[in-house]
């Protein structure tokens, strides 16, 4: 058993008692009756349960949570090119929709960590900065959906290695025990004239790196954007996009992690990330609070004197009329 004393209640029972002991020894003179010093005795055993609820015990730990771990940070570059809705995943879903599988499992597997979230098509952005609110973070990548055909400039597959390499340079400064995690999610598939930028600047900050790939070699056709049921048409006919394996194997071997070809929802690679570095932090014990107990021995013996000095009000009340004179009849008159 513990204690958490509310100072207030302690000083007002304390008062009361004192105020108390004073009333009954200014009353020592008073015949003793038995009514009497059961009367005090409830008064005095009042003030006394005020005095042990505003001392508040509990049972139980009531130690601080341990230090949480240094934690951990990943970065995840989602690619959402007109491309990324070839519907070659699972069947005939999107390749998106497997991004949004891939988030969702991330977050669970990593509990406590914190996510930022960055989406590229024409550029790229930080959708999402560093959050511990997994939830929302696989609530984007559910609704990120893909850039819309007409607006395409072609695709950079690594036009956000700059705010991914900034991502990390600020985890690494604001938590440098934390440890970080990079994961790209994409086709491979570029389609400007000239070569992707390596990812190998990125290689420095990283415990670990995941590059998930989507789509098939043979390739599928995609919508112009979600829902729109018109298909990308190239010189007369539905374009096909398709996987490019060996690019996205090569981000994986510049980052120093690992590449992973996503065909249907499931379990995600194991990392390198240690045990528990992901972790939420440690809970307090937990604990019993007991002063209810006083208070309602209380609330029982504040019925006792509410209900004894209905009484004694009665009491003085009959006496009072008791000693009242009554007017004699035919007073004043001649006889």
């Amino acid at each position: 058993m513990s204690f958490q004393p509310i100072w207030w209640v302690i000083v007002a029972g304390l008062v009361l008692t004192g105020v108390t002991v004073a009333l009954v020894r200014a009353d020592r003179g008073a015949p003793p009756r038995e009514a009497r010093v059961a009367h005090r005795w409830v008064r005095l055993a009042i003030c006394l349960l005020v005095v042990l609820i505003g001392v508040h015990p509990v049972i139980g730990r009531t130690s601080p949570p341990k230090p949480a771990p240094a934690g951990a940070d990943v970065v995840v570059l989602i690619d959402r090119t007109t491309s990324m809705g070839a519907e070659d995943y699972d069947g005939n879903q999107p390749r998106i929709a497997g991004v949004a599988s891939d988030v969702a499992q991330l977050v669970s597997d990593h509990p406590g960590a914190r996510f930022a979230v960055i989406a590229m098509d024409n550029d790229a952005r930080v959708e999402v900065p560093f959050t511990t609110d997994g939830q929302a973070v696989a609530s984007y990548a559910a609704a990120i959906g893909w850039r819309e055909n007409p607006r395409g400039t072609g695709s950079d597959i690594s036009v956000g290695v700059d705010q991914a390499r900034q991502l990390l340079e600020a985890s690494r400064a604001e938590r440098p025990g934390a440890q970080r995690l990079f994961v790209y999610c994409g086709d491979g598939e570029q389609t400007i004239d000239q070569p992707p930028r390596s990812f190998a600047s990125l290689a420095g900050d990283l415990d670990d790196a995941l590059v998930l790939g989507y789509g098939t070699s043979a390739g599928a056709p995609m919508q112009t954007y979600p829902g729109s049921g018109d298909y990308v048409s190239y010189q007369g006919s539905r374009a096909v996009s398709h996987l490019d394996e060996a690019t996205l194997q090569a981000i994986a071997a510049q980052t120093g992690g690992h590449y992973d070809h996503r065909t249907a929802p499931g379990p995600l690679p194991a990392t390198e990330l240690a045990a528990g570095a992901s972790a939420a932090p440690t809970e307090p014990g937990r604990t019993v609070e007991v002063y209810w107990v006083f208070a309602l021995v209380l609330a029982g013996l504040l019925g006792v004197e509410t209900w004894s000095g209905v009484g004694r009000y009665r009491r003085v009340r009959a006496q009072l009329a008791d000693r009242t004179p009554t007017p004699h009849a035919g007073r004043g008159e001649r006889a």
